[in-house]
């Protein structure tokens, strides 16, 4: 239903193709595209505009002769009707059978059998009416020279003056743009004006900055975007429905005529001197396109982006062909040609220049990606090692046997030759389930240490005694207690002498107190020894201990008095 209101409401939205289909007509693009002269209507007259629902059914308006020129074979041939007297400036072919034209002195008229007979409609005298768009058979709008504009709901029998502006004489031509039967755009003069309520209101939205230009034509795609043509050399474009507009150069010095676009991209205008001119990119620049005439050109009627018909002085019609490709996504560009073919992209903007449309790259800044893949946009999915895993996720890049370093880190594998838990980069005994470090005994052999007295068995020459790590002199389980020592008695009796006033010395060894022989014997020996006689006085007792294992000796020093009855 879109694409039937497309051309229902044609220029009304220019001149728009009434069916679009996936194989489409595509200029511009690399493929030929040509301008090629037709059969001119009888008289060579001047037509100030042309308009074709399709292919084959169009019109023209005459300046000369028979008023109105209709064909039905695509400008092949042409029937005049005598029908429409005086000069037409602009004719609305709304359907193969209801045409419309309204000319010089405010005359219009209308056919309902598609050409062949016209009746006449409301005329509205004074200055010439170069506008003419109908929404239906019913509901219309024209204005004139001037810029005032007039409404119909009964096809023409009746006009009510919706708009009136004073005569500013800059230029001859006007146009209007009819995107529904309530959004009506229309250029006259130094003004772009608006409605948005079939016509109950209107409001300039343009105003021509140079006070000797005019605009010449309107078109518009939707209620939002629309251009405009002066006679400056400009093309004016608004996509916010008028409230801005920005002027960019044709690029030429000449007068344009027409403008008319089929998308948001792709439009053409003509001009004097047969200039026609095409951009790609919604009006911004131009590019000129070999017409075959130096005629002027007036009248342009675009019915999609390879397909459409331009006329103009001396009977020159022109009619515009491009080669047929297939076109999935309906954009108007070739698949062949297409960066996206299955995504609709008249502009072919691929910011990262990798061939493939941002519309359809999933990756539009990354010229090496065009989905995120694995890593996402930005890094590549490398997998240095092959081992499955992209170098992004991989905490290995380069060993094909691991993707984390695990306990080991990269290029060593996790092993656990023992089963203990600990993998052998960190086990001191890797073939030891028991041990994870070589400890006292090393590897294989256990670090018990049976009598718990902090030396392991396998270093423990008395591993049950613990209070020794070897048997020493006295073996496991005795002690060898040392250094060896004696003590002396404190103090002893006193010797008697006897009645020759000597005494004899006792044994004291019995006294001697011997540590630290542990399990040996030990001899004491007494100087002077037992039964030694000695005169009264006092007597140094000497004991030596004697280790019977080592050897070792040890003695103490004692004094013993010897006294008695003996006369002193």
């Amino acid at each position: 239903m879109t694409l039937l209101l497309q051309k229902k409401f044609g220029s009304r939205f220019g001149c728009v193709a009434l069916i679009w289909v996936a194989i489409l007509l595509i200029p511009g693009l690399g493929t030929a595209q040509t301008w090629t002269t037709l059969t001119a209507p009888s008289g060579n007259p001047n037509m100030l505009d042309i308009d074709f629902i399709n292919e084959n059914v169009g019109a023209v308006a005459r300046v000369s002769g028979a008023e109105v020129s209709y064909t039905t074979d695509g400008g092949i041939t042409w029937s005049n009707s005598p029908d429409a007297a005086g000069d037409m400036y602009r004719v609305d072919v709304l359907d193969a059978n209801n045409f419309f034209v309204v000319g010089a002195g405010g005359a219009a008229y209308k056919s309902t059998n598609g050409g062949t007979t016209w009746s006449a409609m409301q005329s509205i005298g004074g200055h010439s009416h170069h506008g003419v768009v109908f929404a239906d058979a019913n509901t219309g709008y024209r204005g004139n020279i001037d810029g005032d504009i007039y409404k119909t709901i009964n096809g023409g029998s009746s006009w009510t003056l919706q708009i009136n502006h004073p005569f500013q004489n800059i230029f001859l031509f006007s146009r209007m743009s009819l995107v529904s039967e309530q959004i009506v755009y229309s250029a006259a003069q130094k003004r772009v004006a608006k409605t948005i309520d079939g016509g109950s209101t209107w409001t300039v939205l343009l105003n021509h900055p140079d006070a000797n230009k005019g605009f010449s034509s309107c078109d518009c795609i939707d209620a939002n975007t629309c251009w405009a043509s002066d006679n400056n050399n400009k093309i004016w474009k608004t996509t916010n429905g008028g409230t801005t507009w920005t002027s960019y150069s044709t690029g030429g010095n000449f007068v344009v005529n027409d403008v008319d676009f089929v998308d948001a991209n792709n439009g053409w205008l003509v001009g004097d001197g047969g200039n026609i001119r095409y951009s790609n990119d919604g009006g911004e620049t131009w590019t000129a396109q070999t017409s075959g005439v130096t005629q002027n050109l007036y009248g342009l009627c675009m019915l999609s982006n390879g397909l459409g018909f331009a006329s103009g002085h001396a009977g020159k019609v022109l009619k515009f062909t491009a080669p047929v490709c297939s076109d999935a996504d309906n954009d108007g560009i070739c698949d062949g040609d297409d960066n996206c073919p299955n995504n609709a992209n008249t502009n072919q903007a691929d910011v990262d220049g990798d061939g493939v449309g941002d519309v359809c790259d999933g990756c539009p800044n990354d010229p090496n990606k065009t989905a995120p893949g694995i890593c996402g946009c930005g890094v590549a999915d490398t997998d240095t090692d092959n081992d499955g895993t992209a170098d992004c996720n991989d905490g290995c890049p380069n060993d094909p046997n691991k993707t984390a370093p695990g306990i080991c880190g990269c290029g060593v594998a996790d092993t656990d030759t023992d089963n203990d838990g600990t993998a052998d980069c960190n086990d001191g005994c890797p073939n030891d389930p028991n041990k994870t470090a070589p400890g006292q005994c090393g590897c294989g052999v256990a670090d018990t240490d049976t009598d718990n007295d902090g030396t392991a068995d396998c270093n423990d020459g008395c591993p049950n005694d613990p209070n020794k790590t070897a048997p020493g002199n006295c073996g496991c389980g005795s002690s060898d207690t040392g250094p060896l020592t004696v003590t002396c008695p404190a103090s002893v009796p006193v010797i008697s002498t006897n009645s020759n006033c000597q005494g004899t010395i006792p044994d004291y060894t019995a006294l001697a107190l011997v540590s630290g022989t542990g399990c040996a014997t030990s001899t004491v020996v007494q100087t002077p020894p037992q039964g030694t006689i000695v005169n009264p006085g006092t007597v140094t007792i000497k004991l030596t201990v004697t280790d019977s294992n080592s050897g070792d000796t040890a003695n103490c020093m004692f004094n013993v008095t010897v006294s008695g009855g003996c006369g002193n």
